[in-house]
């Protein structure tokens, strides 16, 4: 059997049987690249000339588009499958399929779901050698051979950006463990690269101030606040601001021991959301609510990832009020319903039934 592997966390690579393929030049690359990160969807075939050619109906470009396929049609066909429908041509555009395993972005996504459910049960290691795995898989910048396109270039911020969750999320889970020494060098690191990233910059203050560095704590804290104003010219948020008056005080919260605690939740009083409520997933696993706001929805992203294609990208969100919680729909294609009533925003009860795109989530508030 043919093994196939796709790779788009760093430059673009396709290899079978362990053997990179000669892709071409940057246009039949940038139409491979689209179609891989969207991959088992149709990208109707004006989105691919107008990231790649940067006009929608740029002259010869249809022409092209369809020398490009073909070529690629011929380049990634499996001589052991019975079938050659890999890169299949669906009106008004083309999808490109790939089997499990075969594309690195598709397994990165899929690290990044499973550990945030290992972490909601409670099983931090594990979750942190997952989410360790998934940043190995960024060789460098993602598609960063293809950044001199310009119209290709802003697809490449949110690739960036998923590097970030993963990255933000690794910090927190060995922050979580006690690993403080040995992060701080590389969040020094990560945060010279980043330096207007705040959620970095406060897992590098947490990672000073427990290692006994509470000045170099301080100070970082001033730099990040210099180059936000001489950059932005913003202040801090409050997440950062709050953080460094605790640093400041020397809050028992940011105790090393207080292992799950997210630091910047426990800085001021929040009367919002329902104490001991939860939302407990297909798996099992309930989360509990606590006074912030919950994300669900298919992207990465969200606070909580489902992988039901009903499920759009940004489908609802659950947000604390006083006394309990609103469930609001984000404009979802398939709807947010609680029990049979299809719902815009919706006060949530102890009990209801929450189901969006296909999934069934269940909400319990404490009385």
């Amino acid at each position: 059997m043919t093994a196939w592997r796709f790779l788009v966390l760093g430059p673009l690579e396709a290899r079978r049987d362990g053997e990179p393929l000669a892709l071409g030049g940057p246009k039949q690359r940038s139409v491979l690249a689209l179609l891989l990160l969207e991959a088992g969807h149709l990208v109707p075939a004006n989105q691919i000339i107008e990231h790649v050619w940067g006009v929608a109906g740029a002259e010869g470009a249809q022409a092209s588009l369809q020398v490009y396929v073909s070529t690629l049609r011929k380049l990634l066909r499996d001589p052991e499958a019975e079938s050659d429908d890999r890169l299949a041509f669906v009106r008004p555009g083309y999808r490109l399929r790939v089997a499990p395993g075969e594309l690195d972005l598709q397994e990165a996504d899929d690290v990044l779901v499973q550990a945030r459910e290992l972490r909601a049960a409670g099983d931090l290691a594990a979750a942190a050698h997952l989410l360790r795995f998934g940043l190995s898989l960024w060789r460098g910048r993602a598609l960063g051979d293809l950044a001199e396109l310009p119209a290709f270039a802003p697809l490449l911020v949110g690739l960036d950006r998923r590097r970030e969750v993963l990255r933000h999320e690794c910090y927190d889970v060995e922050l979580d463990l006690g690993r403080h020494l040995t992060l701080v060098p590389e969040l020094e690191a990560a945060v010279a690269e980043s330096p207007l990233d705040e959620r970095l910059a406060g897992q590098h203050m947490v990672a000073l101030y427990r290692s006994g560095r509470q000045a170099d704590a301080l100070s970082a804290f001033r730099r990040t606040s210099d180059l936000l104003a001489d950059e932005l010219g913003i202040d801090p948020g409050q997440s950062l601001r709050s953080l460094h008056e605790a640093i400041l005080r020397q809050d028992i919260s940011l105790d090393p021991g207080l292992s799950g605690v997210e630091v910047a939740a426990t800085m001021t009083h929040d009367d919002r959301g329902v104490r001991g409520a939860t939302l407990t997933l297909p798996n099992g696993v309930a989360l509990e609510l606590g006074s912030r706001t919950w994300v669900v929805g298919r992207h990465p992203d969200c606070d909580v990832v489902l992988s039901d294609p009903k499920v759009s990208r940004r489908h609802a969100e659950l947000r604390p009020v006083v006394g309990g919680y609103d469930l609001v729909d984000l404009g979802s294609s398939n709807g947010t319903r609680v029990g049979t009533d299809d719902i815009t925003k919706h006060r949530l009860e102890d009990g209801d039934e929450v189901e969006v795109g296909t999934t069934q989530l269940r909400v319990h508030l404490p009385a």
